[in-house]
């Protein structure tokens, strides 16, 4: 099965239990996950079809940092009961989203003051130390080249 038949099958179950979502006790930082991640990814993805509230690219950064929040408080409330998998899980769908963040302030290329303010919210993502790094490393670059124009003006 692909990834995207997977992501079709989770957000169809998703769907259908957040009917009852009054029902299921922490909704937001289990399930609700799923469709928020989905949410955002598809935001970045499928321009022609871009979520209310998820327009512009401060909106979906505003967006993407309360995901990142949700998903450490998710973390932290289910962390002796989470597998393996479920930490794996979250730490994929940091990375994912927060990749798609960086690329989209990439293509817009923005200042680098509002590159830095996305580097922020990036870096505030719980994943790997490593994946972490790779971020900080872009950051760093993004700091330099902020620097350098300083210096230069």
């Amino acid at each position: 099965m692909d990834v995207a038949a997977e992501y079709a099958e989770i957000w169809q179950f998703a769907s259908q239990l957040e009917g009852h979502l009054t029902e299921v006790e922490d909704w937001d930082l289990g399930a609700g996950i799923y469709i928020e991640f989905l949410t955002l990814k598809s935001s970045f993805k499928d321009t022609s079809n871009v979520v209310e509230g998820l327009e512009s690219l401060e909106e979906r950064s505003s967006a993407c940092g309360a995901f990142f929040e949700r998903l450490k408080e998710s973390q932290a409330m289910w962390k002796s009961k989470s597998s393996i998998e479920a930490r794996a899980a979250y730490s994929k769908m940091a990375d994912e989203i927060s990749l798609l963040l960086l690329e989209e302030t990439k293509a817009q290329a923005l200042d680098v003051s509002a590159e830095m303010k996305m580097f922020d919210i990036v870096l505030d993502a719980p994943m790997p130390e490593d994946v972490r790094m790779c971020r900080l490393q872009g950051a760093v670059a993004a700091f330099a080249k902020l620097v350098s124009e300083e210096i230069l003006v």
